[in-house]
């Protein structure tokens, strides 16, 4: 819990700052491989039931766009099944060049999430 505290203590300098952008998947305001790593936490995979396929995807090849590697977690859905977006997700990303892994985390925010989707992607 020790990082997300850092990330509350750091928050509302974030805010004066200018560091948060507002913007919405499945499409961001970047140039192509902007950023090294893109962190996604608890949204893509989690939300399985309100989002539909073509959303996880088309927001997982937009992550891969702007990103080298992108990271995911958890790859589970509310309550703790399996998403039905992450096997079609990971199967899309390797046709598409990616190289993607499943990877356990020591730290668990919810239960039984303790793995995480790791992309390193194709252009990066």
């Amino acid at each position: 819990m020790s990082a997300l505290q850092a990330f509350l203590d750091d928050y509302p300098a974030c805010l004066i700052e200018g560091r948060f952008l507002s913007l919405y998947l499945p499409s961001l305001a970047f140039p192509d491989g902007d950023f090294d790593l893109a962190l996604y936490s608890h949204l893509l995979f989690l939300f399985s039931r309100q989002l539909d396929k073509a959303f996880h995807q088309s927001s997982l090849l937009e992550l891969c766009r702007v990103a080298q590697e992108v990271r995911v977690f958890p790859p589970l859905a509310l309550g703790g099944e399996s998403s039905p977006h992450l096997e079609g997700g990971i199967e899309m990303l390797r046709a598409a060049g990616h190289t993607v892994s499943i990877q356990r985390v020591n730290d668990e925010y919810q239960g039984g999430a303790c793995e995480l989707l790791r992309i390193q992607c194709a252009d990066g």
